[in-house]
């Protein structure tokens, strides 16, 4: 699946000695949760392998390839789960925000931006504090 696309583009950029590798996981990849374990352990699976990749651009001769892990929250459509869902941004916010993020080349983006607020309690959050919130 992803894993086979992803090796096939980064062999074919660096072989070219170009280009540009966007993966979109979710702002799921950051802990794992209760409710749909696979989704997230597959996103967290995803991030990781997408940052193992921008490690392996420091060997490529050229520093023309770059990764792009885009990290969104809940967008408004047919997968949202409803109205009234926290943060949720709107298609079209979501679709430049990705596209200002792979022109600008970013290493990570989450949409919308606030996300990254999230992100960062995610990531520091004692996994007991969690297991009682998510």
């Amino acid at each position: 699946g992803v894993t086979k696309l992803y090796d096939l583009s980064f062999n074919l950029f660096r072989e070219q000695g170009f280009g540009h590798l966007v993966g979109i996981t979710s702002i799921a990849s950051i802990r794992g949760n209760r409710g749909a374990p696979a989704y997230f352990s597959s996103k967290a699976y995803q991030k990781a392998y997408l940052e193992s990749l921008y490690m392996k651009t420091k060997t490529i001769k050229s520093n023309k390839v770059f990764i792009t892990d885009i990290r969104p929250g809940f967008v408004d459509t047919a997968m949202a789960l409803g109205e009234g869902i926290f943060w949720m941004v709107s298609l079209e916010k979501a679709a430049k925000q990705i596209y200002t993020a792979i022109k600008k080349k970013k290493r990570v983006a989450y949409i919308s931006k606030r996300w990254r607020l999230i992100a960062l309690f995610l990531k520091i959050a004692p996994a007991s504090l969690l297991k009682k919130m998510i």
